[in-house]
C-alpha cells in the first residue's frame, strides 16, 4: 500500500511539474527530477523537523545567554563599551563597502532580469548579501548589529563555496562575471572589516547555541524555500534538484547526494567561524586594540607615580622646614 501511495505521488509530481526523470541536464541551471518527488518529501520534511526543533532548543539558550552576560556585566558594574568614533578613513571604508554592495546587488537583480532567471535571487549567496547590506547599515554600536552580525559570521561557508565551487559556464552576460567576483569578494571581506572595526562594539557572539541556530536557519531555508521553488521554477537552486555537473562523485551517491554536504557545510561552518574569524580576531583586532591601551597604561601610571612624589614632598616639607630653621639658628 505505501509502495503505491509513493508511485502515486509521484506520478502526480511528474505530471504537475513535467521535468526530465533520472537524468541530469548538462546545463547546471536547469532542474531535473534525479532525485524523485517522494524523497524530496521524506527529506525535506525530516531536516524542516530537525531544523524547527534546533532553532527553538538554541534560540533559547542563545537568549538566555545574552541575559547572563548583561546581568553579569551589570553586577560587576562594568558598563558596556560604546565603539571609538569612526575616523576618516573608517567612514570612507564605511561608505564605500555600502555604495559597493548596493550597486552590486542591484547589478545582480539587473542580469537575472536580462536572461529570465529571476528564480535564482533566491540563491544563498544573494540572500546574504541582502543580509550583510542591512548590517552594514545599521548605527555604530547597535546591538541588534552585533547579533546579526555574529549571525552572518556563521553562515560563511556558503560565500566560501560559492567563491572556490562556483559552475562559471553560466556568466555570459556583460560585466557578470566581474560582478560575481566583487560580490563574493565582498560576502567575506566585508564582515571581516565590520569585526576589525569595532563597527557593533566589543563583543562578537559565539558558542555552540548561536553556532545551532545559525545552521538550522541556513537548512531550513534549503529544504523549505529552495526545494519547492526549484521545482515549481524548474530550476537547480543551490543544486537541490541535482548535482553540479563537474562533481562526479555527487552522482555516484545517487538520490543521497545532499546528506554528505550538509555535514560537510556544518564542519566547514565551524572551521570558518572559530578558526578563521577567531584567529583573525586574536591576531590583528584584540593585538591592535592592547597596543592602544598600553601607551595609556604607562600614561596613567606615570601620573600615579608623579602624585605619590608630591604627596611625598608635601609630607616631608614641615620637617625640612624646621631643620633648615634649627641650621640657620
Amino acid at each position: 500500500m505505501a509502495a503505491s501511495f509513493v508511485a502515486r505521488f509521484d506520478a502526480a509530481l511528474h505530471a504537475q511539474f513535467p521535468l526530465p526523470i533520472g537524468q541530469c541536464s548538462a546545463d547546471s541551471e536547469l532542474g531535473a527530477w534525479f532525485v524523485p518527488p517522494s524523497h524530496h518529501l521524506y527529506e525535506s520534511t525530516f531536516w524542516v523537523s530537525l531544523a524547527i526543533l534546533i532553532i527553538i532548543v538554541s534560540g533559547r539558550a542563545f537568549r538566555r545567554q545574552l541575559s547572563a552576560h548583561g546581568r553579569e556585566a551589570a553586577k560587576a558594574g562594568i558598563a558596556v563599551r560604546k565603539p571609538d568614533p569612526p575616523t576618516l578613513l573608517v567612514r570612507f571604508f564605511d561608505a564605500f563597502f555600502t555604495c559597493l554592495l548596493f550597486v552590486s546587488i542591484c547589478t545582480v537583480v539587473v542580469h537575472k532580469w536580462n536572461g529570465g532567471k529571476m528564480p535564482y535571487l533566491l540563491q544563498p549567496c544573494h540572500m546574504l548579501h541582502t543580509f550583510l547590506l542591512y548590517i552594514i547599515t545599521r548605527p555604530r554600536g547597535s546591538t541588534e548589529g552585533a547579533v546579526l552580525l555574529s549571525i552572518y559570521l556563521h553562515e560563511l561557508s556558503a560565500p566560501f563555496l560559492g567563491t572556490v565551487a562556483a559552475d562559471m559556464s553560466c556568466y555570459k552576460q556583460r560585466f557578470e562575471l566581474l560582478n560575481w567576483g566583487v560580490q563574493h569578494v565582498s560576502l567575506l571581506v566585508v564582515p571581516m572589516y565590520l569585526v576589525a572595526t569595532r563597527r557593533f562594539g566589543e563583543r562578537v557572539h559565539g558558542g555552540a547555541a548561536l553556532f545551532w541556530f545559525s545552521f538550522a536557519c541556513l537548512l531550513m531555508f534549503h529544504y523549505l524555500v529552495l526545494v519547492p521553488m526549484s521545482a515549481a521554477t524548474g530550476t537547480n537552486l543551490n543544486y537541490v534538484m541535482c548535482p553540479p555537473p563537474s562533481q562526479g562523485w555527487m552522482y555516484s551517491l545517487g538520490k543521497w547526494y545532499r546528506t554528505p554536504m550538509i555535514f560537510v557545510c556544518a564542519v566547514l561552518s565551524w572551521l570558518l567561524r572559530y578558526l578563521v574569524i577567531d584567529g583573525f580576531i586574536k591576531c590583528f583586532v584584540e593585538r591592535k586594540q592592547h597596543s592602544k591601551v598600553q601607551p595609556e597604561d604607562s600614561g596613567e601610571e606615570e601620573d600615579t607615580s608623579n602624585s605619590a612624589k608630591r604627596h611625598t614632598s608635601a609630607q616631608t616639607t614641615p620637617a625640612q622646614n624646621k631643620d633648615g630653621l634649627r641650621k640657620r639658628a
